[in-house]
C-alpha cells in the first residue's frame, strides 16, 4: 500500500512539474524581434501631448519616420551635412528644476522620493533582512531610472502592439518621467501627513501634482499616492502610471518553481461567486478589454516573488479610480547588461560588494543577475478630471511580505487573496497551517512546530493507515493460500486473457477475497502531501528560520556548505543535505520491513518502488527544508507503524490458528 502511494505521489510530482515547464512559468520574457526602422537609423515622434521622447524605440507609437534634415524640420540639402537634432526639452518649462530625493520612514518602510518622474527610487523594508546580513532587505530599487515605482507619463496610453505580442516594448520615457519635478513645501505644510509633494507643468500649460506618504502603524506597508491635475483645454486627461517597477528577486538559494518573479492580476467581481483569479508567471499579460474584462474590475496589479509582493491595490468601492487600461511588459534583452551595471554601479555608491574577496560573485551579486533576467513592469492608464474643484485621485501601493497574519488585518481583503496552494485544495493546506500555527504560537519555534504538525497528522492518519495495512497482509495471506488455483488458471486459459479474468474473480469471490481497503489511505494521504508541498514552500514564516544546523527552513538544510556549486547530472550541489539522505535511508529500512508481495504483478511493483526513495531525494534535494523535515519524520514513523502492524498481524495469525 505503502509502496503504491508513494509511487502515485511520485508520479503526480513529475506531471506537476513538467506542467510547470510547459506553461512556461518562470520563464525569461523573450526578445522583442529588431525593429528595421531602428536597424536603419529611423526615429518617430511619439509623445501626442508635446512631451516628445528621447530614447527608448519610439517605432510603435505608429507615427511617421522623421527624414534626416538640418535641425529644423526642413529635409537636408545633398550639400549640407545633417545639424543633431533639437533638444526636445530645451524650452520645457520644468528643464532648470532641480534634482532631489527624500527619505521617508515608516515603522515597517525605508522609502527614497526622487524627482526625477516624481517617483520612488528606492524601497526597503526595514525589519526583514537579507540572508545571512544585518542589512535590512532591499525590495525595489533604480534598475532604470525611467522605469521607477510611481512615475507618470502621457505617451504610450494604451501598448500599439499586443501585450502578449513578439513585438512588445516598453514605450519611451516622455519629459515627464525624463525630467525634474519641483517640490511644494507650502502644500506639504497644510496636510498632517508626512508627506512629500512633486509638481510637473507641461508645454500645453497642465500642472501635474502628485501627493505621497506612507502609513505610520506597526506591520502596514502602505504607500499613499494623490495626483491630480489642473488647467490646459481639455476637460479630462489621461495618465500612464508606473504600477510596480524594480522588484528585485528572492535573496535565497532554495527550490523556486516559478522562478525569482512573477507578474500578478487579481480580478474580483460584484459578487463573491463571481471572484476570479489571473497570474501571469514571467510573462506579459494580455489587455484586459481584449479578452472582455471590464478594467472596473481589477483590484491588484503589480509583481510578486515567492515571499514578497509590490502591488497598487484597491478594496473595489465605487469612488475608488479604475484603469482604462492595464498591461504588463518585460525588459527588452539588449537593455539588460546597461540595467545590470546600473544596479551595480547603485549598490557600489551604498558600498555593497557584489563580489567575495576571492573574486566570486556573492549572493548579492548572483541576485542582482536574477533580478535583471526577470524584470518586469506593470502599468496602467487612468483619466483625470482637470476642473478646479475635482477630487484628485488617491491610490495605495502594498510592497512587503505575502504573509497571512499581515494580509488578515483590514484593508488587505484583496491583497489576501494573494495567498494560493497551487495543486492541492486551500481548505487542506490551510487546515494544516492550522494544526502549524497552534504549535508555532505555543513554542515559539519554526522547527518545533514542524516536527509536532507532522507527529499530529500522521498520529491521526495512524489508525486508518495500520487498518489498511493489515488489510494488505490479509489479503497477502489470502492469495498464498489460492495461489496454486491462480497458476493453474493461468496454464489453463493463457491464451484466452477474458476468461482468465472472469475465473480469477470466480475464485475470489468462492474464496471471500475482496479488493484489498489500502487504496483508501492512498487517497487520503496524497492530497495531505500535496497541501504540505503547496503550503510549506509559500510559508512566510519559515523564510529565515533556524533550527538545529539549519541555517533557513525555506532552503536547503545544508550541513556542509560547499562554498560554490557543480552540476551532477540534473542535479545542482551547492552543499551536504542531511535531511534528504536520512529520508532515503528511513524509506528503504521502512521498505524491508514490509511482507514481501506474493502475486506477480505487485512484485513487479515493489522492485520499482525500491527506487522512488532516491528518486524523491534527486528531486527534492534542494528544496525547502521544512518539507523534507516532515518527509524524513513521515518515513520514521512509518518505521514505527510498520512494528505494530507486525505485532498486530501475527496476533491474529495465532488466534486462527
Amino acid at each position: 500500500m505503502e509502496r503504491r502511494m508513494l509511487m502515485a505521489v511520485v508520479l503526480s510530482f513529475l506531471c506537476v512539474t513538467a506542467w510547470t515547464a510547459l506553461t512556461g512559468q518562470g520563464c525569461v520574457p523573450r526578445k522583442p524581434k529588431e525593429d528595421p526602422k531602428k536597424q536603419n537609423g529611423e526615429e518617430t515622434p511619439g509623445d501626442p501631448n508635446g512631451e516628445q521622447p528621447n530614447g527608448g524605440d519610439p517605432s510603435t507609437q505608429g507615427k511617421p519616420p522623421v527624414p534626416a534634415g538640418n535641425g529644423n524640420g526642413q529635409p537636408a540639402k545633398p550639400d549640407e551635412p545633417a545639424k543633431p537634432p533639437v533638444d526636445p526639452d530645451e524650452n520645457h518649462p520644468q528643464k532648470d528644476a532641480p534634482a532631489l530625493q527624500l527619505t521617508k520612514s515608516s515603522p515597517e518602510l525605508d522609502v527614497v522620493f526622487t524627482s526625477r518622474g516624481g517617483g520612488i527610487e528606492w524601497i526597503a523594508l526595514k525589519n526583514h533582512k537579507e540572508n545571512g546580513e544585518g542589512q535590512k532587505l532591499d525590495l525595489v530599487v533604480p534598475a532604470d531610472i525611467d522605469h521607477l515605482l510611481g512615475q507618470t507619463d502621457t505617451t504610450g496610453l494604451k501598448p500599439d502592439v499586443a501585450p502578449g505580442g513578439a513585438g512588445r516594448k516598453d514605450p519611451p520615457a516622455g519629459a515627464m518621467r525624463r525630467l525634474n519635478w519641483s517640490r511644494n513645501e507650502t502644500v506639504e505644510g497644510q496636510t498632517a501627513e508626512d508627506d512629500v509633494v512633486f509638481e510637473f507643468k507641461t508645454r500645453d500649460g497642465v500642472t501635474w501634482r502628485k501627493r505621497w506618504w506612507l502609513v505610520e502603524e506597526q506591520d502596514r506597508y502602505d504607500i499613499r499616492l494623490e495626483m491630480s491635475a489642473r488647467g490646459g483645454t481639455a476637460d479630462k486627461i489621461q495618465v500612464r502610471l508606473l504600477a510596480a517597477a524594480g522588484q528585485m528577486a528572492e535573496p535565497r538559494k532554495g527550490m523556486d518553481m516559478f522562478g525569482p518573479k512573477q507578474a500578478v492580476l487579481l480580478l474580483t467581481g460584484d459578487d463573491e461567486a463571481e471572484d476570479s483569479q489571473v497570474m501571469a508567471y514571467g510573462h506579459p499579460l494580455v489587455e484586459l478589454e481584449s479578452q472582455g474584462v471590464s478594467t472596473r474590475r481589477v483590484r491588484l496589479l503589480g509583481s510578486r516573488s515567492l515571499y514578497f509582493t509590490t502591488t497598487l491595490y484597491s478594496d473595489g468601492g465605487e469612488d475608488k479610480p479604475t484603469p482604462l487600461w492595464v498591461w504588463i511588459s518585460g525588459e527588452e534583452g539588449a537593455k539588460r547588461p546597461v540595467m545590470e551595471q546600473q544596479l551595480k554601479d547603485w549598490y557600489a555608491s551604498r558600498d555593497r560588494k557584489i563580489r567575495d574577496e576571492d573574486g566570486s560573485v556573492n549572493e548579492l551579486g548572483a541576485r542582482i543577475a536574477r533580478s535583471v533576467a526577470n524584470m518586469q513592469y506593470a502599468w496602467a492608464t487612468y483619466e483625470l478630471s482637470t476642473a478646479v474643484d475635482a477630487k484628485p485621485i488617491e491610490l495605495a501601493w502594498y510592497t512587503g511580505p505575502i504573509d497571512r497574519s499581515t494580509l488578515a488585518q483590514d484593508g488587505y481583503e484583496p491583497l489576501e487573496r494573494m495567498i494560493t496552494y497551487p495543486f492541492a485544495p486551500d481548505i487542506v493546506a490551510q487546515a494544516l497551517l492550522g494544526i502549524y500555527d497552534i504549535f508555532r504560537n505555543l513554542f515559539g519555534s519554526i522547527g518545533l512546530a514542524v516536527i509536532l504538525m507532522t507527529l499530529c497528522v500522521r498520529g491521526l492518519m495512524m489508525p486508518l493507515s495500520i487498518r489498511n495495512q493489515l488489510s494488505m497482509r490479509g489479503y497477502s495471506r489470502k492469495i498464498q493460500k489460492i495461489k496454486p488455483k491462480l497458476t493453474a488458471l493461468q496454464e489453463k486459459y493463457k491464451k484466452n486473457p477474458r476468461k482468465l479474468r472472469e475465473e480469477q474473480m470466480k475464485l475470489y469471490r468462492e474464496n471471500n477475497i475482496g479488493f484489498p481497503g489500502g487504496c483508501l489511505m492512498m487517497i487520503v494521504q496524497i492530497p495531505i502531501w500535496f497541501a504540505l508541498f503547496s503550503s510549506l514552500r509559500r510559508e512566510f514564516t519559515i523564510r529565515g528560520a533556524e533550527f538545529l544546523w539549519i541555517a533557513d527552513l525555506s532552503g536547503p538544510d545544508a550541513l556542509i556548505d560547499f562554498g560554490g556549486c557543480f552540476t551532477l547530472l540534473v542535479l545542482q550541489i551547492c552543499g551536504l543535505n542531511l535531511l534528504p539522505i536520512l529520508m532515503v535511508t528511513l524509506s528503504i529500512i521502512h521498505t524491508r520491513s514490509m511482507p514481501k508481495p506474493q502475486d506477480e504483478q505487485t512484485a513487479q511493483q515493489y522492485k520499482m518502488m525500491k527506487w522512488m526513495p532516491i528518486i524523491f531525494a534527486v528531486i527534492l534535494y534542494n528544496y525547502t527544508a521544512a518539507l523534507m523535515l516532515y518527509m524524513t519524520l513521515s518515513s520514521g514513523f512509518g518505521i514505527l507503524e510498520s512494528k505494530i502492524v507486525r505485532a498486530k498481524d501475527e496476533a491474529a495469525k495465532a488466534a486462527v490458528a
